[in-house]
């Protein structure tokens, strides 16, 4: 990144007293006769921006009870524009700007409506917290404008009005240039690491691993088929779910599946780095869960062999979200799931987890227990969420969701609901209604 106005530049400023037009915004206006100074420009009558002024940058005398506008012209100089990506204005400013790259408008805050004029107040006030914080504005769009050799940032600063106590403009125009540094050959990270040393590559990862089966409930043993698209990589898988490594299963012919079992897979080549996981939950279903249906959707957690729940944090489980089918109506568990994830839940509340019915908060997981966005039944995607239970103070379970409902009806936002029916198997074996039903909630 680059710096192609700085604080503390060379500009030149004018206080206007009459209307000069508008060719003062272009690199090649005289400007002679105005005030040299460098940046930042405004005043301060009690305390707070005086210390952003640049050399000979107040302008209290010229401003104060007289006009709310001062232009300010700062010049600069690009060497080339080759490899410009990205180009943005930092501005601290009270009350108001217009900012003009070589003579085109494109930046402003708390602009006035119309056309600027000579003498413009600024729209409203820009607190003093905030006008001591750079505001960024993008201006890649416009770094059409720029030139290789000489170019003009202009800036059109107003006040609130003409006795405001201070006044600001202090910018920075920044620019990303990407060039070639020789760059070896391509490598891959398994874990992103933002501020610190890369590490050491991988190279790319290997290919995918495909399922012959989708996730899904399930009352007949099937023989699960995995491939990947390169002849020479290995298929390794997990049934524990723990991430595949090189001492995992090794993958034959097929995967035998006759239980709830959740299936994790990862192609594994020499030279390459390993594959990205994939997973597919699959829920055996005893014959009470095979013939029931709902009218609602169907969330199940599945925890496959059981295991202790987690004493802090949240506990690992499998989401699988089942809904109605559109021409029945009817939501049933012997098909595959519309979404599935491993994710991690605790029970919610306070008083209320002494309740016989618990309320859970849920969170999706990615392949390193992160939180990973989803979007069950098209809610907006999000990891986080909740199965209301209301066992004790709506047990209709219509008072908050009728009133979101009639919210977000009138157009004013409130929090989306849907009716479910949820089954949690935390004790491993096939999938029952007499044992694993917990009944309606609010998702």
């Amino acid at each position: 990144t680059e710096a192609l106005v700085r604080e503390n530049d060379a500009c030149t400023v004018l206080v206007p007293t009459s209307d000069i037009g508008t060719g003062w915004r272009d690199p090649g206006f005289d400007d002679t006769a105005w005030r040299e100074a460098t940046t930042g420009i405004g005043y301060e009558r009690f305390g707070g921006y005086e210390n952003l002024f640049g050399a000979n940058g107040d302008v209290e005398n010229e401003t104060y009870d007289t006009n709310s506008t001062v232009y300010i012209r700062i010049p600069f100089t690009v060497g080339s524009l080759e490899g410009l990506t990205s180009l943005v204005l930092r501005m601290k400013y009270d009350d108001g700007f217009i900012a003009f790259l070589n003579g085109t408008e494109v930046a402003s805050g708390n602009r006035p409506a119309g056309t600027p004029q000579w003498n413009s107040d600024a729209r409203t006030d820009h607190s003093d917290s905030l006008a001591v914080v750079f505001e960024d504005t993008d201006l890649t769009a416009h770094s059409g404008v720029l030139r290789a050799g000489n170019n003009l940032l202009a800036i059109h600063l107003m006040n609130g009005d003409t006795r405001s106590s201070d006044l600001l403009a202090l910018p920075r125009l920044e620019a990303e240039f990407v060039s070639n540094p020789g760059l070896g050959d391509p490598g891959y990270f398994q874990q992103p690491s933002p501020g610190f040393s890369n590490g050491t590559d991988q190279g790319l990862p290997a290919g995918p691993v495909t399922f012959s089966a989708p996730g899904r409930g399930f009352t007949t043993s099937f023989s699960l088929h995995l491939s990947t698209p390169s002849p020479t990589a290995q298929i390794r898988y997990t049934t524990n779910g723990d991430v595949p490594t090189t001492s995992s299963a090794l993958y034959g012919s097929s995967i035998p599946i006759s239980s709830s079992t959740l299936v994790r897979a990862r192609a594994f080549e020499n030279g390459l780095a390993p594959g990205a996981v994939a997973e597919e939950g699959y829920i055996k279903l005893s014959g009470t869960a095979q013939n029931f249906s709902s009218d609602i959707p169907v969330v199940i957690m599945e925890r496959f062999s059981g295991g202790p729940t987690a004493a802090n944090g949240k506990t690992f489980t499998f989401f699988a979200f089942f809904e109605p089918d559109r021409r029945t109506g009817r939501t049933i568990l012997n098909k595959r799931y519309s979404l599935g994830t491993r994710g991690g839940w605790k029970i919610r509340g306070s008083s209320s987890t002494g309740f016989p019915k618990k309320a859970y908060s849920i969170e999706g997981w990615n392949e390193l227990n992160r939180n990973k966005d989803i979007s069950p039944f098209g809610f907006p995607e999000e990891s986080d969420w909740i199965l209301g239970a209301r066992y004790e103070f709506d047990r209709t379970l219509q008072r908050n969701a009728f009133i979101y409902e009639l919210s977000n009806q009138v157009g004013r936002y409130a929090v989306r609901t849907r009716f479910v029916e949820l089954f949690k198997n935390d004790n491993g074996g096939d999938l029952s209604f007499t044992d694993d039903y917990d009944g309606v909630y609010t998702f």
